[in-house]
């Protein structure tokens, strides 16, 4: 499946959060742990008594727990795998695609490109020569500005 961008940002944020919160505190199994009373206290072999009952419902839940996962837990991890499997050939089949579809947009570009690489090297050519003249042309009125100046010089000495 694919997560919005919305989604992915929640995911993203939980994750920072669980990393930055304190440190769980571990299982406390002391109440389920059957201690004998040390005195001939009733409100010591009541409490040993609640726990003792405590940690029967706790072996007991626990023995119905694995008799559950011994007769479903197999069938779960099945079902769950057959949809990694469905997500995996749906993510294939995309990825396949656009793959595909990377190939062609990639073959018609350079298919465009081929058709005007004619136009842009005339075109390069061209851009040349003007470049080439126009520095000739430069060139040229340099020159011409200079014997103008001469001449001015000289007009101006002989009208002296």
């Amino acid at each position: 499946f694919f997560y919005t961008r919305n989604q992915s940002s929640v995911v993203v944020r939980d994750m920072f959060d669980r990393k930055s919160a304190p440190p769980k505190t571990p299982f406390n199994s002391e109440r389920y742990q059957v201690i004998p009373p040390k005195s001939d206290d009733i409100k010591e072999w009541k409490a040993a008594l609640k726990r003792a009952q405590t940690a029967l419902e706790h072996q007991t839940t626990r023995v119905i727990n694995l008799e559950l996962m011994k007769r479903y837990g197999s069938n779960s991890w099945r079902a769950y795998a057959d949809i990694l499997g469905e997500h995996q050939e749906i993510l294939s089949k995309y990825l396949k695609e656009q793959k595909h579809e990377i190939r062609e947009m990639n073959r018609k570009r350079k298919a465009s490109q081929l058709a005007v690489a004619p136009q842009i090297q005339q075109g390069e050519k061209k851009w040349f020569e003007y470049a080439y003249r126009n520095n000739e042309l430069q060139v040229v009125c340099l020159q011409l500005e200079k014997q103008v100046k001469k001449l001015r010089r000289l007009a101006a000495k002989s009208s002296n």
